[in-house]
């Protein structure tokens, strides 16, 4: 029908109603970039990560995706991430019988 069309909201409640604690949760990911109101599905395995996703699915499930700089780091630290990272909810979480989780953020 042309000429016709309709608004859509994406996301639950608009962003400039959201408040994020002062202190989050960082989940650094390797060669991957989640932009604001997009879904991304992933393979975590590092112990501290899998702690990390179990802690924020037992509270509130917020997580701040964050991309490392040098995806060849194990361990990273603040100083391997990049400034900007994306505040997400963890939709969903899998317990894989690998002990890998995926989940959908």
């Amino acid at each position: 029908m042309a000429g016709r069309s309709r608004k859509i909201q994406v996301g639950a409640e608009p962003p400039e109603n959201r408040t994020l604690p002062p202190e989050a949760r960082i989940l650094p990911v390797r060669n991957t970039v989640l932009y604001p109101f997009g879904i991304l599905p992933l393979g975590v395995s590092r112990d501290r990560d899998t702690r990390l996703l179990n802690e924020a699915i037992a509270s509130d499930r917020l997580v701040v995706v964050a991309m490392q700089r040098d995806p060849s780091v194990e361990d990273p630290g603040p100083a391997d991430l990049h400034d900007v990272g994306t505040a997400c909810n963890l939709l969903r979480m899998v317990r894989q019988p690998d002990g890998q989780l995926s989940v959908l953020l």
